[in-house]
């Protein structure tokens, strides 16, 4: 009888084993179906199989014919859908590589003391300084074995599909007796902060040595790709925009390059000769950073625009080696830009299509150019960060020689390796 029981029990347990193991299975590839569906569904370009274009100028190698107006009609709507379709295979191939790290992220964090939370206060700025110190708040959280959390939630949450950070209640934790607290933000009880904004600094790396079994709160801007490159997969992952955002950015992009296309297409029968972008173009991001940093204060502080020497010869450094650039400029002052580049009939004015376009936008458009071209500041830094460009260009002369904010930085902590000075 006894064994009668316990073999009952077996095969029951085994049964729910089996159930469970079935569960998490069709979880998973409802999830991952879901992403790549959604995916597909918001750049609303064709992902399965050949399409009409496809078939008709075989993607990758297509060449435009000029014809009647009826054809060169034909060949601007077929050239955009070309590059619409090459920046949609790139943000699904983003899309699964993301779903991938997802897996191995929440795998490696179940094997840390979830007690233990290391949690940023979060300063005033824009989406740069936020995706700053939470990636180096995630970087760090890892090399210590902690649960990187935040106090609050936080507008630019909502950019992104696989964030996911727990949220802890400061009320609850900040009045535990094991609780130590690091950062000038916080007036009473803090041991250590920041001392450098766009540097890297090895004491912030010595969390559990110097403090040991206590929850932390970080302080700082932290902008610095040392605190987490060797994540850098993962932090891709957490960036990876939501699918309103990508569906804004596909939007935009037809929308600037239909636009583009036909000026030259009446170019092209004007002239009597075929547009040299009309092609699959080699695309070019010009991130153009003014407004607020030309405030006096800002200014005095040590930041600089980049130089119109700066973006004028940066270009054309790139064009002399990629005939067919076309250069697809972002700014929050497109009235200087426009002027700037006034005549040249090689680029695109990415302005915004309404006044509540989401800060993320031309960021995630940014993240698909072939080459970019950086002026200033964490908002482009983060868009070269999260793309594959092959050349990327940043204005040398920032922050200002001799200034508080160039005394505070290192240019070798704060640029990667791999990006190229310029002036």
């Amino acid at each position: 009888m006894a064994h009668r029981r316990t073999c009952a029990f077996t095969r029951a347990g085994l049964c729910c084993y089996t159930a469970l193991v079935g569960s998490l299975v069709y979880l998973w590839i409802i999830r991952c179906t879901s992403i790549v569906t959604s995916a597909a569904f918001f750049l609303q370009t064709p992902w399965v199989g050949k399409t009409s274009v496809e078939q008709e100028l075989q993607l990758g190698n297509a060449s435009v014919t000029e014809g009647n107006h009826q054809d060169d009609d034909t060949s601007v709507r077929n050239s955009v859908q070309l590059i619409l379709q090459r920046l949609s295979s790139l943000t699904l191939q983003r899309f699964a590589n993301a779903g991938k790290h997802l897996v191995r992220m929440n795998t490696t964090n179940s094997l840390f003391d979830d007690t233990l939370y290391l949690t940023p206060l979060m300063y005033d700025g824009g989406l740069g300084n936020f995706m700053f110190i939470t990636a180096s708040s995630w970087g760090l959280a890892q090399n210590n074995q902690r649960t990187m959390s935040f106090f609050e939630t936080y507008w630019a949450e909502k950019y992104f599909l696989n964030l996911g950070i727990p949220h802890v209640n400061v009320s609850v934790w900040s009045g535990k007796d094991n609780t130590t607290i690091i950062g000038d933000d916080i007036r009473t009880n803090f041991t250590m902060y920041e001392n450098y904004a766009l540097a890297f600094e090895t004491e912030m790396t010595e969390i559990n040595g110097e403090f040991g079994n206590t929850h932390v709160a970080l302080g700082g801007y932290l902008q610095s790709w040392k605190y987490f490159h060797q994540y850098r997969d993962e932090i891709r992952s957490l960036f990876t925009f939501h699918r309103s955002i990508h569906r804004l950015a596909c939007l935009k992009l037809r929308t600037h390059l239909n636009e583009h296309y036909n000026k030259a297409l009446n170019l092209s029968v004007n002239v009597g000769i075929p547009h040299r972008n009309l092609a699959s173009p080699t695309l070019i991001g010009i991130h153009v950073r003014r407004g607020d940093i030309l405030d006096p204060l800002q200014l005095k502080h040590g930041h600089q625009p980049a130089s119109e020497e700066y973006l004028l010869r940066a270009p054309l450094k790139l064009q002399s080696r990629y005939k067919d650039a076309l250069f697809l400029v972002v700014s929050n002052d497109m009235e200087y830009c426009q002027k700037l580049y006034q005549g040249l009939d090689n680029y695109i004015f990415m302005t915004p299509l309404n006044d509540w376009e989401p800060d993320a936008v031309d960021m995630a458009i940014l993240t698909l150019m072939d080459h970019l071209i950086l002026t200033v500041g964490t908002y482009g830094w983060w868009a070269a960060y999260l793309s594959d460009a092959k050349d990327v260009f940043y204005f040398k002369d920032w922050p200002r020689v001799d200034s508080d904010m160039r005394n505070a930085s290192n240019a070798e902590d704060y640029f990667l390796p791999s990006w190229k000075p310029f002036v």
